[in-house]
């Protein structure tokens, strides 16, 4: 198979798939496919590989209580696994039913592989509208890795634009404390897009929260650190002034690079930062390869 022919396949897979989990998604909908069985609760498992990694408590309890007036109206998908059943859609069902102590639930067995589970997880979470933004974009990473989908594939079949894919991707990159205070909400999408790829990405969010900065306020400070190599009151260690010699050099790497380069000092002038800056994930993408070929 030519590789125009395994891509087109793999847009109609995709496109395929998200269709079948759509109905799977909206856990509100009333027209349902039957339910195979009522399976004791005890005897199912959630998927280990499921995107969705955060469970709001009030929207459970919410849900448990919906269950406990009208019942499960939407089966949970499960497949048969060492004696139990693993989850395949419906963990928030199965969750909330154990809230409500409901001690068994509808269900629909399917005889399906682990790839096959890992695909369902993912196509089922990136339909549903209340997934935060690290676990969709989470899901879009899972569907690129595991099923080797490009994201112009992904965005095609999602009806989302390659940068948004490509944006909401990027956020993966944050550190793990700034990835945990988006998580939590305290600070936004808006600010967390604008501290991508910088340094001191943990200490701005800090600042941007005890400061109450907007999105655009904070995309003022960034464009100031990084345009002027300055922490605005970051870190207020005394920063050395360049000698000549130090000028020439960054100007001479940035014209080797192609990139603006700046080299950071420490008081001691022995150790230091070399920063190559850059715009864009194509750019990294030529810095990298820069630096291979020098190796």
């Amino acid at each position: 198979m030519d590789e125009k022919t395994r891509k087109k396949g793999l847009g109609r897979g995709l496109s395929t798939l998200l269709a079948e989990t759509k109905s799977e998604a909206n856990e509100s909908k009333f027209v349902s496919e039957q339910a195979d069985i009522y399976l004791p609760i005890e005897k199912i498992f959630p998927n280990l590989n499921q995107p969705r990694k955060r469970f709001d408590k009030i929207k459970l309890e919410e849900l448990a209580q919906s269950i406990s007036n009208s019942g499960i109206i939407q089966p949970v998908i499960v497949r048969s696994k060492m004696s139990k059943y693993e989850l395949i859609a419906g963990e928030r069902r199965w969750r909330a039913a154990q809230l409500a102590k409901i001690h068994s639930i509808p269900a629909i067995i399917r005889n399906i592989s682990d790839s096959q589970v890992a695909e369902y997880a993912i196509a089922e979470n990136i339909q549903r509208e209340d997934l935060t933004a690290i676990e969709e974009a989470t899901a879009y990473k899972n569907l690129l890795d595991t099923k080797k989908f490009t994201q112009e594939e992904v965005s095609k079949a999602l009806g989302k634009s390659r940068s948004y894919i490509t944006n909401m991707l990027r956020l993966l990159s944050l550190p793990s404390s700034v990835i945990t205070l988006l998580e939590e909400s305290k600070i936004s999408v808006g600010h967390a897009r604008a501290l991508i790829g910088l340094v001191d990405a943990p200490v701005v969010a800090k600042k941007i929260i005890d400061n109450q900065l907007s999105v655009r306020q904070t995309e003022s400070l960034i464009k100031r650190i990084r345009n002027d190599g300055e922490s605005f009151g970051i870190h207020n260690k005394k920063r050395n002034k360049k000698t000549i010699d130090t000028l020439n050099l960054e100007k001479t790497l940035s014209f080797q690079t192609k990139f603006k380069v700046t080299i950071d000092q420490a008081p001691n002038n022995i150790s230091g930062k070399l920063i190559i800056n850059y715009n864009s994930l194509d750019d990294l993408d030529q810095i990298c390869n820069y630096l291979h070929k020098m190796n």
